[in-house]
């Protein structure tokens, strides 16, 4: 089968062996198709909130000979708890995938790996789990048809932390790993656009926030 794309299998390097994987708003089902047929999870479902993305996945499942379920679902909301030990929520918003996880509180589970890659929004997220007793164990980015993601791995420890700006900026992305600088790049260019808007309104606090902010991003990432 053609392989997914570079932003997917950076989210597949984070399934563990053996896994029993959901992929959250999965669309084609090219994640779990490739996960099943590479022998790498147990058990392997698409869930999508939409009738049509699921009968894409249900055909490529069936072009490829790949033992995949398909379920109809919100988030979580169809998923037994028992059929998951990693999932991966990707392709939507941060705050979205923020609202995903806050609806299944059963995730609240040490046991449970998650894999999120946001589209937007990933300073909230990452804001999002710190708060809610998430830990990121780790976080890779990488380059995909020219863009630039996130893609973050989690679990519930329970320990809720109050993180610095530095933190919910760059989250646990590796200085000088692989296109990490790129990365950089793209947070230091909004951080200017929104430095630009707080100098304009007069918010001098805010500004002088953003500019402590981009010179640490400047001084870890980009030298």
């Amino acid at each position: 089968m053609k392989l997914p794309g570079k932003r997917l299998m950076t989210c597949a390097s984070f399934v563990r062996e053996g896994a029993k994987f959901v992929d959250i708003g999965s669309d084609h089902g090219y994640l779990p198709v490739y996960l099943k047929l590479k022998n790498k999870v147990e058990t392997a479902i698409a869930a999508d909130i939409g009738e049509a993305p699921l009968s894409s996945a249900r055909k490529n499942a069936a072009k490829y000979g790949a033992d995949i379920e398909c379920i109809l679902s919100d988030g979580f909301d169809n998923i037994n708890p028992e059929s998951i030990s990693d999932a991966v929520i990707a392709g939507m918003g941060g705050e979205l995938i923020s609202k995903i996880i806050n609806k299944a509180e059963f995730l609240r589970n040490k046991e449970i790996r998650l894999i999120l890659q946001p589209m937007t929004g990933e300073s909230e997220l990452r804001e999002y789990l710190y708060s809610n007793g998430f830990e990121i164990e780790a976080e890779k980015t990488c380059l995909d048809e020219g863009k630039i993601y996130s893609v973050i791995c989690c679990h519930y420890s329970g320990e809720k932390i109050t993180a610095d700006d530095l933190k919910l900026a760059m989250g646990e992305i590796a200085p000088h790993s692989e296109d990490s600088e790129k990365y950089a790049e793209k947070v230091t260019k909004r951080l200017k656009n929104k430095l630009i808007g707080a100098e304009h309104s007069g918010n001098m606090e805010e500004a002088e926030n953003l500019k402590t902010l981009i010179s640490q991003i400047e001084e870890i990432y980009l030298r």
